[in-house]
């Protein structure tokens, strides 16, 4: 087995990431970037063949160049703290993790939340199947069962979901924040049978029926309460993902007023009642539409007193100022965005189009820079498909797209320890990742518009941490000013750049 960095080089993952075990092999760091007095230490990537490479000969100077850009960090300006960073613990990244030898499975799990790797500490689960299944099923399928005596997490234990997540706090040396998401309540629950949606024909009746609404409240709390008993870190749960999704694989449909009514009569008491230490998100869905929805819940007196914030996702494209608008609206709600990913480019399995890590980094730095909490991916890992995934029935075999993910292994039958390759966003990732934990709080950084993609933070140990990216075709080069004093950092084309040094 072989971890490939994504220009085609060999990183040396049985002796974990930072071992480099070839002289062509690509540079990593393997300090903790622990900046001392005025000492500025950073790292970059970029297309011409950087990943995570040091940053040599960063030092103070009384003067900018007369080319530079010029980024200032203010640390008195304060905004939100940061939860963290992370990926969904699907079963199908579970087993294509359970399709690597051990040796290997233990070195990409660190290249996750390892300290050489991306350092994750946050991660989504879902409650129940969803399209990363490798069949639909739920904890109770016994029709009828309204009083849920027959509901068990069994299936989430078996196919390895909760000991992954186990596995990974273990590694990061703290307990993952999970954010549980539902895509679907029991068939039996529902309109239309299935918690798979089904033909278009069918649609318009996936969704909950109006006398389960008390069960489902149950059934969530019930999850909840057997995977704390498990012994996760439950941090959050939203109400639905993508609730606006009318798709063919498990869903179920919400409008922001059913929602709403559903939060205020039934999920909200008994979150607050049994559950007080998890906080409730609203929506999961597209930037497009959080306004309306914030409005409809958060404008709500009564719904508003049991949404601690709201949750969304990337694809309808970025829409930072929709984000802002809802913070201005609802300052003392909480924002977080809990999933992205790209269609899977099969034809470019050796690292991925490097547009989809400058992708990453736009989005990463404007939720961020509107309030986010952090930043959640979609699978942790995937295999050369982009699966596997149920309801397209894609198999490992089968020459079909499913999602890309930031590490995709290339499994085959003839290989019996596959590949496992970073994609360009795995190095955009570990720019915010590696360097910012809970607790760290984002501060005041203005940017020119071709720099514009930059934000800075204050770390818990004292450190200031900037990322600077650069999209354009020409280098430039960006001189960053704190207390008078400038770190004149050389950006090539198409790249991005972390530095940091103590307040």
């Amino acid at each position: 087995m072989k971890v490939c960095a994504s220009n085609g080089q060999l990183i040396g993952a049985v002796a974990l990431l930072a071992v480099v075990l070839s002289a062509s092999a690509v540079p990593l760091p393997s300090q903790e970037f622990i900046a001392e007095s005025d000492e500025v230490t950073g790292i970059l990537t970029s297309q011409d063949g950087k990943r995570w490479g040091d940053i040599p000969s960063l030092q103070w100077s009384s003067t900018a160049p007369s080319d530079a850009s010029i980024i200032t960090v203010s640390l008195n300006q304060t905004y939100q703290t940061i939860l963290g960073f992370g990926g969904a613990f699907t079963e199908s990244s579970a087993y294509v993790l359970s399709e690597l030898s051990n040796s290997t499975r233990a070195s990409v799990l660190n290249m996750m939340f390892g300290k050489e790797g991306l350092k994750y500490t946050a991660g989504r689960l879902p409650i129940g199947s969803c399209d990363y299944s490798l069949e639909t099923y739920s904890y109770d399928d016994h029709k009828g069962d309204t009083d849920l005596k027959h509901f068990s997490i069994q299936k989430d234990i078996d196919n390895g979901m909760l000991p992954l997540v186990q596995e990974a706090s273990k590694i990061a040396g703290k307990p993952i924040n999970i954010v549980a998401s539902p895509w679907s309540a029991p068939g039996w629950m529902k309109d239309n049978g299935h918690a798979v949606c089904g033909p278009s024909a069918y649609l318009t009746l996936c969704k909950l029926k109006n006398s389960m609404q008390g069960p489902w409240a149950k059934y969530l709390s019930k999850y909840l309460h057997a995977v704390k008993d498990y012994g996760l870190n439950v941090w959050g749960m939203t109400i639905q993902n993508e609730p606006e999704g009318m798709v063919l694989h498990e869903a179920m449909w919400q409008t922001a007023s059913w929602q709403r009514d559903f939060l205020k009569g039934h999920l909200g008491p008994l979150m607050r009642k049994e559950h007080p230490d998890v906080k409730v998100l609203i929506y999961d869905h597209n930037e497009d539409h959080i306004v309306k929805w914030a409005d409809t819940i958060l404008g709500d007196e009564e719904a508003a007193k049991y949404a601690d914030g709201t949750a969304y996702h990337w694809y309808s494209g970025d829409h930072p100022e929709n984000m802002e608008t809802v913070h201005e609206k609802y300052p003392d709600k909480l924002l977080l965005a809990t999933e992205s990913t790209a269609a899977f480019d099969k034809e470019d399995v050796e690292g991925g189009e490097w547009s989809i890590g400058e992708h990453y980094g736009r989005a990463i730095a404007g939720d961020l820079a509107s309030w986010s909490l952090g930043f959640l991916d979609w699978n942790l890992i995937l295999d050369q498909h982009g699966g596997p995934l149920h309801y397209g029935k894609l198999r490992l075999d089968d020459n079909v797209a499913g999602s890309d993910s930031m590490l995709i292994a290339n499994i085959s039958k003839e290989t019996k320890d596959p590949d496992v390759i970073p994609q360009v966003s795995y190095y955009y990732m570990g720019h915010f990742s590696r360097f910012l934990d809970q607790g760290d709080v984002r501060v005041g950084v203005s940017a020119p518009q071709e720099l514009q993609y930059s934000t800075a933070f204050r770390t818990t140990s004292g450190n200031v941490v900037v990322i600077v990216q650069n999209q354009n075709d020409e280098p430039k080069v960006a001189a960053v000013k704190y207390n008078g004093k400038f770190v004149n950092i050389n950006l090539p084309a198409h790249s991005i750049a972390t530095v940091q040094w103590k307040a």
